[in-house]
């Protein structure tokens, strides 16, 4: 699919959401998914798309969500004692890829609903 464009066929990306979309909606086609989830992205035609990943995902936002409400005791009853820390440990090195994957998805979607040449 073209909003993939670019992409190699499989991607390390951060999932972590307490609602999830179990199955696309009847437009829409699965781009991607995972053994933890059916439906990590999806896109109906060629300019529109979703995802349950977090795309948008920083240290910053990993530090935000630490701050929330019961986000540490959450994580770390699904990951076990110390999640949170493996989990920065994990992440923050992969961060730059799923920048420029984040980067990639913006301009394939420039492009494809023909904002961008």
């Amino acid at each position: 699919h073209r909003l993939f464009a670019g992409f190699p066929p499989r991607s390390k990306v951060m999932q972590w959401h307490f609602a999830e979309v179990k199955q696309a909606p009847g437009a829409a086609t699965v781009l991607a998914q995972s053994e933890n989830a059916g439906v990590q992205a999806i896109a109906v035609d060629h300019h529109a798309i979703g995802t349950q990943f977090h795309c948008e995902f920083t240290a910053q936002t990993m530090t935000g969500w630490s701050s929330l409400p019961s986000y540490i005791e959450s994580l770390e009853r699904h990951r076990g004692e110390g999640a949170y820390g493996r989990l920065m440990a994990e992440a923050l090195p992969l961060m730059p890829a799923m920048t420029d994957a984040t980067r990639r998805i913006y301009d394939n979607l420039m492009v494809a609903t023909g904002l961008r040449g």
